[in-house]
């Protein structure tokens, strides 16, 4: 990340150099993406560049616009790979190279970049090119001399949290239990999440990136009591991702296949392997949709003594729809999400269809601060739950303080308010959790 901000800085975009200056006023055929360019529309660029491309294949003016868009919307390994094609076409071109230089050093190949720029400088010492090069080529030697070049941060990413979470209803007692053991517990909760992606394997006919994620979660509570909801969970995850343009917008298209382990109370609880897929696309300047599609295979060690009511082995089937809504120049956040889940189980009781809804904002405000806070609704349905239908409405309302500081640290003050009303009285109850939690990304 220091990386990237540094070369930001560094590095000048100046639109009409984008477009070559020395050929502005001689070739006009490119012109349709110049408006784009100047606006800032990569993605549009990107579209009419491509139609562009198939009048005048192999031509390396247009291929460095075409990488420059990518390099702008951040598809490094793309665009690396596109504006190589340019120079190739082009040997001489000053301009490709210096856009290649930059493209290398975001990926992280810092060497590399290095190479490209100082050919660029001894091809043409007087340049503009070089001129804005020259600051970039000083801070880049100077991260190779200092043993501090680093890694490509767009191919993997870190996230880890800590918490402490007072619960006043940690088993979901019903609202009138008899029962006046505890029900509360302050708890540790940690989880971890790494990823990795490989480069992109292939460009334009079907930029495929392969990745793979673990993930750790864990839940430890205080009182003896509840041994038996101490939960510890890690996951792997293989994952192919696809981005591409539709109607002059970004798509990105992921297949992610997941295996997950959990241990409940130092016993071995369940095993989950799922397969989802989703599909992300910036529909406009401010708004984003994906949806998405899951099917899971439940395996839990203990059904009890009878199977045919209490099993919760089977599948699960999911159908989703996440929508947001950038605001105020993306400090302001609008989010509605829906999403349909059908359990079938081999103990008819578990058996379950539900329909989950959530609104969430999130609003950047001053001094670092952001707040979050979401309502979600589930109605989920037993359709055969023993002699009955079973019938549950869940409200769960969550709301955050974070203040981010040190760039990647994250400090979270949040309250959960959880209440649910069912047609059977053993499922009703409500819940309140209390959080103070420190979380790091990288």
């Amino acid at each position: 990340m220091f990386l990237y901000v540094l070369l930001t800085l560094l590095f000048f975009f100046d639109p009409f150099a984008q477009t070559s200056p020395s050929r502005a006023g001689e070739e006009s055929y490119w012109q349709p993406v110049a408006a784009d360019i100047q606006a800032g529309r990569y993605a549009e660029a990107y579209s009419k560049v491509d139609h562009l491309l198939e009048q005048y294949p192999g031509d390396g003016l247009l291929l460095r616009i075409k990488g420059i868009c990518l390099l702008e919307t951040e598809y490094f390994d793309a665009a690396v790979a596109v504006l190589e094609d340019a120079l190739d076409a082009d040997p001489a071109s000053i301009a490709s190279r210096y856009y290649l230089g930059q493209a290398l050093a975001y990926r992280g190949s810092i060497r590399e970049a290095i190479a490209v720029l100082e050919e660029m400088k001894r091809r043409a010492p007087g340049s503009e090119y070089v001129r804005l090069a020259e600051p970039a080529l000083v801070e880049l030697h100077n991260l190779v001399d200092s043993e501090a070049v680093l890694p490509d941060s767009r191919r993997w990413y870190l996230y880890g949290r800590v918490a402490t979470e007072y619960d006043d209803n940690v088993p979901l007692r019903p609202n009138n239990s008899s029962d006046d053991s505890d029900k509360e517990s302050w708890s540790l909760a940690y989880s971890l999440y790494g990823e990795y992606r490989f480069p992109d394997q292939k460009i334009d006919q079907g930029p495929v990136t392969l990745g793979f994620g673990y993930s750790l979660n864990g839940n430890e509570y205080e009182r003896s009591l509840f041994h038996g909801y101490e939960m510890f969970s890690h996951g792997l995850s293989v994952f192919v991702s696809h981005a591409g343009n539709l109607l002059e917008k970004f798509y990105d298209l992921r297949l992610e296949g997941r295996y997950t382990f959990t241990r409940l109370g130092g016993e071995e609880y369940s095993r989950v392997g799922s397969l989802n897929s989703s599909f992300s696309w910036n529909w406009y300047d401010q708004a984003s949709s994906t949806a998405s599609l899951g099917w899971s295979r439940l395996i839990y060690e203990d059904d009890g003594e009878f199977p045919e009511y209490y099993s919760n082995d089977g599948d699960e089937y999911s159908l989703g729809l996440q929508n947001y809504l950038y605001l105020l120049e993306n400090r302001l956040t609008l989010g509605l999400n829906y999403q349909y889940r059908i359990r079938n189980t081999k103990g008819c009781q578990n058996d379950l269809r539900s329909n989950d809804v959530t609104g969430s904002l999130t609003l950047a405000l001053p001094w670092s601060l952001r707040l979050h806070t979401d309502l979600t609704y589930q109605q989920e349905d037993y359709p055969d739950y023993r002699d009955v239908s079973r019938l549950d409405n869940i409200w769960t309302w969550y709301t955050s303080l974070e203040y981010v500081f040190l760039r990647y640290l994250t400090l979270e003050l949040g309250y959960t308010h959880a209440t649910a009303d069912s047609n059977l009285d053993f499922a009703q109850y409500r819940r309140n959790v209390f959080t103070i939690a420190l979380s790091a990304s990288y």
